[in-house]
């Protein structure tokens, strides 16, 4: 019936656009979520599962309209959803025309800068070809999602899921759907406040007593809890190179994953280069041999995957190719990579280029530790397992000698060690 009268349908409610769309946000705070279920553009009720779900009269703003799918507000026909989310699925509140539609969903923040987990699921039911609708979406005046098409996700009539990470800024949160010319218009089903799952498990910081160099990059020299000194990238000499290379600064964001609880002065902090320039440091290492490399991240300024992607380079090897921190542990969380490097002589500049592939490349902190050995040129990896796993967000890469010859053993019993290693002569 609804394919069959579109263009009715068209002009009885002025290009509606009847993407259905579940919103769950999930808020992590010192203080107790508020929760807060919003059916947009329905009746209040509650589902099957015991959740209540109010109407959005008193939270959205703008020029805007209902549309509720023509087979009934529980019509089974959208793929990929249950029979008890039907009712969110099949209402929805549009933007007439031009205009934005605009959510106040602040009742739902507890104190001034909870993090948030934003959860978008679609399915479109109206129109049937890539392009015919698209819209962005912000939360608190930021974008946090371009050019959003459900159809090119997922087809018509079909389910799918975006998830993006916020946080609640002086007590608000302002979710908006912006319309983009010629475009049609953004629409909302329903928007949910809930509890955020646990943070991404962390690395620790290990063998401070071998720790060499320590750069609070963009940030200001600082002495932690094991009595090191952090120097700044500036001062006493400056550490990177690199055209339009500002620095981020704000104390005002709750960050996870820190060991160290002084350590947040570098986190607080970060070094990002603007297109199309590359950032690049200049390290001197004391002493010739083995040396781990640390970089230490936290993504502050982008909310979701794909936003901000770089790659890194030690002495012109690359050590990892296309990083997303916000992919790898989200927002706000921290994120450890580690890359091993041999240098042959006493002073020796260490150089690491942060090479642009989306967005602004950017750095925390940076901490060279010596690995005590031999300081013949060789590289060694071990990889040792047990019945018990951790899972930390920290990745090791080990550069190459051009020359080697190899050898591994492997040793069975309750830990199995294999080691692989190889020397350049």
């Amino acid at each position: 019936l609804h394919r069959s009268n579109k263009k009715l349908y068209r002009t009885m409610v002025n290009v509606v656009y009847t993407v259905a769309l579940f919103l769950s946000v999930a808020v992590v705070g010192t203080t107790a979520v508020k929760n807060l279920n919003i059916n947009c553009g329905g009746n209040s009720l509650r589902d099957v599962s015991g959740i209540d779900w109010v109407s959005d009269d008193m939270f959205f703003s703008g020029n805007s309209g209902v549309f509720t799918n023509p087979g009934g507000a529980y019509a089974n026909s959208i793929i990929g959803t249950s029979f008890d989310k039907l009712h969110l699925f099949n209402t929805n509140r549009y933007s007439i025309a031009s205009y934005n539609l605009t959510y106040n969903l602040s009742s739902a923040c507890s104190s001034n800068n909870e993090f948030v987990n934003v959860q978008l699921d679609f399915a479109e039911l109206f129109y049937d070809s890539v392009g015919d609708r698209e819209f962005n979406i912000e939360i608190n005046n930021k974008i946090v999602q371009e050019n959003v098409d459900v159809i090119k996700l997922a087809g018509t009539y079909a389910a799918t899921t975006i998830d993006i990470e916020s946080r609640c800024v002086a007590k608000e949160l302002i979710l908006t759907f912006v319309s983009i010319p010629g475009k049609g218009q953004p629409m909302i089903s329903a928007i949910a406040v809930t509890s955020p799952l646990p943070a991404p498990s962390q690395p620790t910081r290990n063998n401070t007593e071998n720790s060499e160099v320590r750069i609070n990059c963009a940030g200001p020299a600082f002495v932690d809890a094991d009595g090191l000194t952090w120097a700044s990238d500036t001062y006493p000499a400056k550490v990177f190179t690199g055209n339009n290379t500002p620095a981020y600064i704000s104390s005002t964001e709750l960050i996870y994953g820190y060991a160290n609880e002084t350590l947040y002065q570098v986190y607080f902090s970060e070094r990002y280069s603007q297109n199309p320039f590359n950032l690049a440091y200049h390290i001197e290492l004391p002493f010739p041999g083995m040396h781990n490399i640390v970089f230490y991240f936290v993504e502050r300024l982008e909310f979701s995957v794909g936003a901000r992607v770089f790659s890194i380079a030690v002495n012109n090897d690359v050590a990892i190719e296309n990083l997303d921190v916000f992919s790898r542990v989200g927002l706000n969380n921290v994120f450890l990579f580690n890359y091993t490097v041999m240098t042959t002589s006493e002073r020796e500049i260490v150089d690491i280029d942060f090479i642009h592939v989306v967005g602004f490349p950017f750095i925390s902190g940076i901490e060279v530790f010596r690995i005590p050995g031999p300081t013949t040129s060789a590289s060694t990896t071990v990889v040792t397992s047990t019945s018990t796993s951790t899972s930390t967000s920290a990745l090791t890469s080990v550069s190459s000698a051009s020359t080697s010859t190899s050898s591994s053993t492997v040793t069975s019993s309750s830990t199995s060690t294999s080691t692989s290693s190889s020397t350049s002569t």
